[in-house]
């Protein structure tokens, strides 16, 4: 079944994938004026800001791994999490690499999770342009849900696992994700470009992270495209741009998730010149 689920993922992505280079919804290069480097400096600083909320998260949960060991296993975790479709494959990654209770470890992902959808939502309901009605119903509902699952997520916590989450710990994990999430968006305002600037576009980014957070394919390519197209069009923004906006953003994803696939593949290398090196 979970096979069966993964197959059909892929046939959909591509099949959109195709239907969008038909459509012309699916660039295959940068915005003009835009500045890669600076976006993938600032999307790597927020990646660096969940790495700490979730090492906040286990030594909440009486789990000290260092937070050296927290970024390695948080890279790794990324590479599954962009190539793998759904992306969630880096959070069984994570349940399973650390030597401890997988349900304890299992929650602590959970919360990352949820706490880092729950400030994307807060910022995305402050900043989205309210004169476009059905994202006021959308971010009134979305933080209602994640309000939910935060609740439900500590009472089983407290009940199952026998530790104690606190509503400091609740204040200090959405601080930290709303300072990840402030950092993405404003690596992407940066490299809007001259050529496609429209005074409400900078106020869907948060939204179009918000709807491009599940990709079918790896970084989303195809389905986050002509997302972008949807969600900018609202906002007078012309296809080619937006399509273009969406290419640069996956690509920073897959510079990102290569360094994890980069460690990935060399810490067994690592493991086994120690290994040797201890028998000599």
């Amino acid at each position: 079944m979970r096979h069966t689920l993964s197959i059909s993922k892929w046939v959909v992505g591509l099949g959109l994938l195709i239907w969008g280079v038909q459509r012309g919804w699916v660039e295959a290069s940068w915005p003009p004026g835009s500045n890669w480097v600076g976006t993938f400096f600032l999307m790597m600083a927020a990646f660096v800001t969940g790495v700490q909320r979730w090492h906040d998260i286990l030594r909440e949960a009486a789990i000290q791994p260092s937070w050296l060991q927290t970024f390695d296993l948080s890279l790794r975790a990324g590479f599954f999490n962009t190539f793998l479709p759904g992306g969630v494959g880096g959070d069984v990654y994570r349940t399973y690499q650390l030597k401890h209770s997988a349900a304890v470890v299992a929650w602590t992902v959970w919360i990352d999770r949820w706490s880092g959808l729950w400030g994307l939502v807060l910022i995305a309901a402050v900043v989205s342009p309210y004169d476009l009605v059905p994202f006021r119903g959308v971010g009134i509902a979305g933080l209602c849900v994640a309000l939910m699952a935060s609740v439900v997520a500590t009472h089983w916590m407290q009940k199952k696992l026998k530790r104690t989450w606190t509503f400091r710990s609740w204040a200090r994990a959405l601080g930290w994700s709303l300072l990840g999430h402030i950092l993405t968006c404003l690596g992407l305002w940066i490299s809007f470009g001259p050529a496609h600037e429209t005074s409400q576009a900078w106020r869907m980014i948060p939204v179009f992270l918000l709807a491009t957070s599940v990709p079918l394919l790896p970084a989303g390519i195809g389905t986050g495209h002509m997302i972008s197209v949807a969600l900018f069009g609202l906002v007078g923004m012309a296809a080619q741009p937006s399509s273009q906006f969406y290419s640069l953003y996956a690509s920073a994803l897959l510079a990102i998730a290569a360094l994890g696939g980069f460690a990935y593949l060399v810490r067994p290398l690592i493991r086994r010149r120690r290994g040797l090196s201890l028998m000599q």
